[in-house]
């Protein structure tokens, strides 16, 4: 899995007190979570997810790991502050899901606010690797 490996590459990288991964679109955590794990207590992760679905996949990846210092957000990410809409694909595929601009009456909403907000909200006053994948 070219997730796994690129994570392993990472934490070997990380270096210092501390360090802080910032993970947008995370899906189950792929990515982030074996950063996490090898990384140690040291290592703070935040995570955005806001599909429910995949988000409660990210919390059993977590618990089933016993990771601590993680961090799930349920909002989407954009330069501005308001609602939007959670699109579905019709096959089914999690990974396509996307946040639509306006929230629609009968569909599922999402707030959807800047990343600096989070950060600031979370206590995060620097960041060591920040991935996006929306």
């Amino acid at each position: 899995m070219p997730e796994h490996r690129a994570a392993k590459l990472l934490q070997t990288r990380f270096s210092g007190d501390n360090p802080v991964l910032v993970d947008v679109g995370a899906h189950a955590g792929a990515f982030s979570l074996p950063i996490a794990n090898l990384g140690g207590p040291n290592t703070r992760t935040l995570m955005f997810k806001p599909n429910l679905e995949e988000r409660r996949l990210i919390e059993q990846n977590i618990a089933l790991n016993n990771l601590k210092n993680l961090t799930v957000f349920d909002g989407a990410i954009s330069d501005m502050e308001t609602l939007g809409t959670l699109c579905f694909p019709v096959n089914g595929n999690l990974g396509k899901v996307r946040v639509q601009k306006g929230h629609k009456g009968g569909s599922k909403g999402v707030d959807v606010r800047p990343l600096a907000n989070c950060l600031t909200e979370a206590g995060v006053t620097s960041v060591d690797f920040l991935k996006v994948d929306v």
